[in-house]
């Protein structure tokens, strides 16, 4: 993907708000790898409100944090 194509930090936080706002309870997160977002868990933990589900093949995940 290009660079130019990935959604900035402040733009992914304003389409979940927006979503919230129109009444989305829970937000999938798939497709090649969302934990290669590395703020993505700091972002979904500023919608306690919204349930995140989130499809992983696991390698990005490690007891470091």
């Amino acid at each position: 993907m290009s660079p130019s194509l990935k959604l900035s930090e402040k733009e992914l936080a304003n389409i979940i708000a927006q979503a919230r706002e129109l009444g989305i309870s829970f937000i999938l997160l798939a497709g090649g790898e969302p934990l290669a977002r590395e703020n993505i868990l700091i972002i979904t933990k500023d919608y306690p409100d919204v349930l995140f589900f989130i499809f992983t093949n696991g390698l990005l995940i490690s007891d470091d944090g």
